[in-house]
């Protein structure tokens, strides 16, 4: 890749003066959710700061000069869940594939790839709880003892070969390491609501797409994961490890409208009614859940640009958006677990904004903005995007030989 000049990727001047920075030497700044988060980043390995930025709210700046081609970040999942269409082929741990592609996938999703505003409210016309219900309800089973079994059909034997959980069939594992290693998450209540999931069903009477079942396994997982961290608590006067990873996360459910909304809360009740009734969330709670899932999701790749499947990264979410990115992402190759690596992919100096892109930035101008304006709710006015405005019939710089040498 060649130099940029002249034009450069996201803001490269020393923003430090026009940021303010989180409290640092308030005890009480300390104890907040950002006080908390400031201290985490400064107490990695990533050269990196929390910081608010004036008409973008929290954001992250280089805390020293980094190289081109420097990791900037490894961040571990906190929810994830592999492509409903890919659940049988990759591994639900460690997103490994462990057969050939199906044919017929699309691999032109977004990066984040939530349905637009319109999608969702077609393919949730239908959704609300019904008489189908009652044959969901029906099959509920008694969650000790379907635990006591999933244990012990994992533990009993060692085996190294590709295969689903016996029990829901809904997930697959690549070895009996990863399978152990979700043993935890998956057995508790996860398993049982797959069980309870029928797919075909919900597709053919709801029309959900593909991208909506994957949300609901999702949402699942993360009511699943909260519980357990209720169920874990030391101290009821702590915040759970679920709320202090959720908690600062943004929702945007206020500009959402109220037939999407609708259909939303018709996503959610389905999501909450395949779970133990002792573990459903609150209605409200649960649909703001959602939402935060929505604009913060990120999707895993593999090396052929095949959508894997989706997580939350909850340290990540502090990326800002532009759509002449300095830091780019990939599934790292080496952790168990789907970490993602954030990779520069420009020479960033100390004070500048860290930026990743949430969308296809090989679009011109309008149809990008309407994408994060329609998805993520922001109109973009990023240094490309206000090139672009102000230089209707130029060459787009991100695509332009002149704004590039050979040193690269």
């Amino acid at each position: 890749m060649a130099e940029k000049k002249d034009i450069k990727p996201e803001t490269s001047k020393d923003m430090t003066t026009d940021n303010i920075p989180l409290p640092e030497n308030r005890l009480e700044g300390r104890d907040s959710f950002e006080g908390r988060l400031a201290t985490w980043f400064e107490q990695s390995e990533w050269h990196l700061r929390l910081v608010q930025l004036k008409g973008k709210g929290y954001g992250m700046i280089a805390s020293d000069d980094i190289e081109k081609g420097s990791v900037v970040m490894s961040c571990p999942p906190y929810v994830f869940v592999p492509y409903e269409t890919r659940k049988t082929n990759v591994c639900a741990y460690c997103f490994n594939m462990f057969a050939p592609d199906p044919e017929g996938i699309d691999k032109t999703q977004d990066m984040t790839s939530p349905p637009s505003t319109q999608e969702v409210a077609k393919e949730t016309s239908k959704s609300s709880t019904d008489k189908k219900m009652e044959d969901i309800e029906s099959k509920k089973d008694n969650i000790g003892e379907h635990n006591k079994a999933v244990t012990a059909s994992v533990t009993s034997e060692e085996s190294s070969e590709a295969r689903p959980c016996q029990f829901c069939e809904e997930v697959w594992y690549c070895c009996d390491q990863c399978q152990n290693s979700d043993l935890e998450e998956h057995c508790n209540y996860e398993c049982q609501a797959l069980q309870k999931l029928d797919v075909k069903w919900v597709k053919d009477y709801y029309q959900y797409c593909d991208d909506l079942i994957t949300d609901i396994r999702l949402l699942i997982r993360a009511i699943n994961k909260r519980q357990i961290s209720l169920d874990t608590q030391n101290d009821a006067k702590d915040l759970d490890d679920f709320t202090e990873q959720y908690g600062h996360l943004i929702s945007n459910k206020e500009c959402y409208s109220q037939d999407v909304l609708s259909s939303l809360r018709g996503v959610i009740q389905l999501a909450n009614y395949l779970l133990p009734d002792d573990v459903q969330m609150d209605e409200d709670e649960l649909l703001d859940l959602y939402c935060k899932h929505r604009v913060n999701m990120f999707g895993v790749w593999g090396d052929s640009g095949e959508c894997l499947g989706y997580g939350v990264y909850p340290r990540a979410s502090f990326f800002n958006h532009s759509c002449w990115p300095n830091v780019t992402f990939y599934k790292n190759k080496t952790s168990k677990s789907p970490f993602l690596d954030f990779v520069s992919v420009y020479s960033i100096p100390r004070g500048t904004e860290v930026c990743i892109s949430y969308i296809d930035i090989s679009e011109g101008l309008k149809p990008r903005r309407f994408t994060l304006k329609d998805k993520y709710f922001f109109h973009c006015e990023c240094d490309r995007c206000t090139f672009q405005e102000k230089n209707p019939n130029a060459l787009d710089p991100y695509n332009d030989p002149q704004y590039y040498t050979d040193d690269r």
